[in-house]
């Protein structure tokens, strides 16, 4: 298994925090929100690997080695899988999160959609400018 750069800077994490904040936008007095998920780890790949054993009178070894495919940008391993990374946290401030009705609707709504228990989610009223 390889484990790629942290998700939690690339564009897949960015997208998933901009859809939280457009739709619980929409929630009742929400008003505007804000969001940011934080991951334990890193992305990882599944690579497949061509496994040899031989024996010798040495006893049994084993080698494993990386299955690559030929293409127009040269060789690449064969991904099997992807593993998208466990959610630490995620951050929530919104314009009416003061109202504790809407606070909780928005904590339980993150929880739902992202399947996290909501003691992982944190609700802050925004500050006001003024």
């Amino acid at each position: 298994e390889e484990q790629t750069g942290e998700f939690s800077n690339t564009e897949e994490a960015r997208m998933l925090e901009a859809r939280l904040e457009d739709i619980l936008s929409q929630m009742q007095n929400a008003g505007q929100v804000r969001v940011m998920v934080t991951f334990d780890n890193a992305q990882e790949k599944v690579i497949a690997a061509d496994e040899q054993k031989s024996s010798g009178s040495s006893g049994t070894s084993e080698a494993s080695r990386p299955v690559k495919t030929s293409g127009s940008g040269g060789e690449s391993p064969i991904i099997l899988t992807e593993r998208m990374p466990k959610i630490r946290g995620v951050i929530v401030i919104a314009e009416g999160a003061a109202d504790l009705s809407v606070r909780f609707s928005l904590a339980a709504a993150v929880s739902t959609v992202l399947g996290i228990d909501e003691n992982s989610v944190e609700v802050f009223a925004m500050r006001r400018n003024e």
